[in-house]
């Protein structure tokens, strides 16, 4: 359930979601409308008709129009790459250790407490959440950002088999050795360093990451006044 509190900026959530797929499905209309242009192209050249007067002429209005076929293809492919959302609209929660950062997010997308939170620095990784039914909810741990190599994955669809209230706690326990910084690694290794550079993605069912948007979670950082 959404608290009152956040109905606004659900709102404004849900606007960006639909003019997002505005734009994907404007992008692959005019995809289309391109498409059966350069089809059109194509089948009245290949009706033209080049005599033996016409010849040198026509060759080279044939090849202009090659020119500018292949330059209205480039140009049109520029503009789609360019207004084409592919990716989800992202919020990324940052600042000091124990300011509050992943209260606010567990609050916000009504998730109990799975993240681990509390004084001083509890966590070194980025933690990312995605939306995903609850027949489907897991969660990956890749190597790096770039999501190349998955190093352990797991499966959270048990804990959303039925209608009542999910079982934020196990999902804790689950998520507590890949979330929550170790405490028997030294954090000046390269052991450490490893382990840090590692990125998690969890994929549950949440009405605000419905709306088509992630949001990380990303390590606090020391502020002046501690």
């Amino acid at each position: 359930m959404i608290s009152s509190d956040n109905i606004p900026i659900q709102a404004s959530l849900a606007w960006a979601s639909q003019f997002k797929t505005d734009v994907n499905q404007t992008a692959q209309e005019f995809q289309q409308l391109r498409q059966e242009l350069l089809q059109n192209l194509q089948s009245i050249q290949s009706r033209t008709t080049v005599t033996d007067s016409q010849c040198s002429s026509s060759a080279v209005m044939l090849d202009d129009s090659a020119d500018e076929e292949e330059r209205f293809q480039q140009v049109s492919d520029d503009i789609i790459q360019e207004h084409a959302i592919t990716r989800q609209p992202a919020l990324t929660v940052f600042g000091a250790n124990s300011s509050g950062k992943t209260s606010f997010i567990q609050r916000f997308l009504g998730i109990g407490n799975i993240l681990p939170s509390g004084i001083g620095p509890i966590t070194a990784r980025i933690v990312q959440l995605t939306y995903a039914p609850g027949n489907q909810a897991c969660f990956r741990v890749y190597k790096t950002i770039e999501k190349l190599l998955i190093e352990h994955e797991g499966n959270l669809s048990s804990f959303f088999s039925n209608n009542q209230q999910p079982d934020w706690e196990s999902i804790t326990n689950i998520l507590s050795p890949h979330v929550k910084r170790p405490t028997d690694i030294n954090e000046k290794t390269k052991e450490f360093n490893e382990w840090a550079e590692c990125f998690v993605e969890v994929c549950l069912p949440s009405d605000i990451l419905s709306l088509g948007i992630d949001i990380y979670d990303t390590p606090g950082f020391l502020s002046d006044n501690r």
